[in-house]
């Protein structure tokens, strides 16, 4: 399943609407705790992997992997954050 939001929602609205899905966020909003606040969805699978392969080859500025309650144990993956453009290739995935 894929999405182009092109609205930023909060990470309560973007859990009810995926309950069950890894989900790549645009420019998310990061609290102190470093959990993801709000963001703009770019993609949202049930299969991380596949993510990771539609993610491949563009850039982004700043963007965060996350996981529903549902789908895992752990809530958040911070997949990376930068200030600069950088491609997914140039980067290694978390394991």
């Amino acid at each position: 399943m894929e999405t182009q939001e092109k609205t930023r929602l909060p990470i309560a609205e973007i859990e009810a609407h995926y309950p069950a899905h890894f989900i790549l966020i645009d420019e998310p909003e990061i609290d102190e705790e470093n959990k993801v606040v709000s963001g703009f969805v770019l993609f949202a699978e049930t299969d991380k992997n596949e993510v990771y392969r539609k993610a491949a080859g563009m850039t982004f500025r700043n963007v965060a992997l996350h996981r529903t309650k549902k789908n895992l144990n752990k809530k958040c993956i911070p997949w990376f954050a930068v200030s600069t453009p950088v491609t997914t290739s140039s980067l290694s995935k978390p394991s």
